[in-house]
């Protein structure tokens, strides 16, 4: 029926904002590429496969017609 509006930002404190200096991570390592070039590889054997079953699936229909 009626809507409750509070206000909780009167009622807070002031605080000073600290400042704090984070840690620097060193930089990553250029370690091997291997994942990477896996990760390629799958996936474009992933698309490969799924082009040549479409394609596949393509040829049984021409024969069909």
């Amino acid at each position: 029926m009626y809507g409750v509006d509070i206000n909780f930002l009167k009622d807070r404190e002031e605080r000073q904002i600290e400042v704090s200096q984070a840690p620097r991570r060193p930089a990553a390592p250029s370690g091997s590429r291997a994942p990477l070039f896996i990760g390629l590889g799958v996936l474009v054997a992933a698309l490969a496969g799924g082009g040549g079953f479409f394609g596949f699936l393509k040829y049984l229909q021409a024969g069909l017609l």
